[in-house]
């Protein structure tokens, strides 16, 4: 029998490890790790008209309710933690199950607290930082307010001034949502227009939220994948698709003045099926970048992932990139192979 061979590139999950991902960020997306999200609660009695205050407190039970029943994937933990003036006045966690939705939803709209008190954002914040929050899942905490700290007004200052480093270490997203226009403190926006990973957001609307997350990493081989599209695959906080037709910036950044020397991208691309295609261009020829990056280990670049302009508004205001980078690893190894001798 005549023998003929053949060669195969498997990409077998034995070692997938081991090859470069290519051009698809869906490869190390973040959804390797589960989520948990955390509402902070407000239900001091100004959210019940109390002292001449709006009585909002129904309309935001219905939309805590709303918020969690659209959660999909049952391996999301929710934590619910009602507070007034103190760390908390209850804390209530389950997985995203029916039976565990139907549980926390039932403890939301049967919960009463007559209780006159003021308002802490501070406590009930540290509190999750210490005892919630983990670096083993991705965080997202959606605070729930409609007034201002008026217990210890600096120590929120001071939480935000360290939240960088305490959200990186633990992976948290957070945002401030400012239920009345009584809750909006310019001095608190000011501080999250400057700070990583926590936004502030105003209004009934956030069960609207779709938090969107670009993979953390890629690898790029520049041998196998020279000329070829980008995919980049998001995923969302809690399993929510993201609207059609958003849009978003895709830009490399770094590199010194003149730009990144081996690949340069930027561009505007609507998002499909929760991912986006884009078409980076080489700035040397494949055997010069084959020449200039190193055979052991890799280059870095960052890209730089944005709402594009106009998405601030209208259906997509609540469409929201917490995370905008995505770190590009430039490999320059050849693809591992698999030859095959079939007789």
């Amino acid at each position: 029998m005549k023998k003929t061979s053949f060669v195969l590139t498997l990409l077998l999950s034995a070692f997938l490890s081991a090859l470069p991902a290519g051009w698809n960020c869906a490869a190390q997306s973040r959804s390797v790790k589960d989520v948990r999200i955390t509402y902070l609660w407000d239900v001091t009695l100004s959210m019940k008209g109390y002292n001449g205050a709006p009585d909002i407190y129904d309309d935001v039970v219905k939309a805590l309710v709303k918020d969690i029943s659209a959660i999909s994937d049952e391996r999301t933990e929710i934590v619910v933690i009602p507070f007034q003036d103190s760390e908390y006045c209850d804390v209530w966690r389950v997985r995203a199950t029916e039976e565990g939705k139907r549980q926390i939803t039932s403890r939301i709209t049967s919960y009463d607290n007559g209780n006159v008190t003021n308002t802490s954002i501070s406590r009930p914040l540290r509190y999750a930082i210490d005892n919630v929050f983990s670096p083993d899942k991705v965080d997202i905490m959606k605070l729930l307010t409609d007034g201002r700290d008026n217990v210890a007004p600096k120590e929120v200052g001071r939480l935000l001034d360290n939240w960088c480093s305490i959200a990186e270490q633990k992976d948290v997203y957070g945002y401030y949502v400012m239920l009345t226009p009584a809750a909006k403190d310019d001095e608190i926006v000011l501080k999250l227009e400057k700070v990583c990973r926590f936004e502030a957001v105003e209004g009934m609307g956030f069960q609207d939220i779709v938090s969107v997350f670009p993979p953390e990493k890629l690898s790029v081989n520049v041998r196998d994948d020279y000329g070829k599209p980008l995919q980049i695959s998001f995923t969302t906080g809690n399993s929510m698709r993201i609207p059609e037709g958003f849009r978003v910036r895709v830009r490399s950044v770094g590199g010194g003045a003149d730009g990144y020397p081996y690949i340069t991208v930027d561009e505007t691309a609507t998002v499909t099926d929760n991912a986006v295609t884009v078409t980076p261009e080489f700035l040397k020829s494949m055997e010069e970048m084959k020449e200039l990056l190193p055979k052991e280990g890799f280059e870095t670049l960052l890209l730089e992932i944005t709402p594009a302009e106009g998405m601030e508004a209208g259906e997509y205001a609540l469409t929201r990139i917490p995370d905008k980078t995505c770190r590009v690893e430039l490999v320059n190894k050849p693809e591992k192979s698999l030859r095959i001798h079939v007789r």
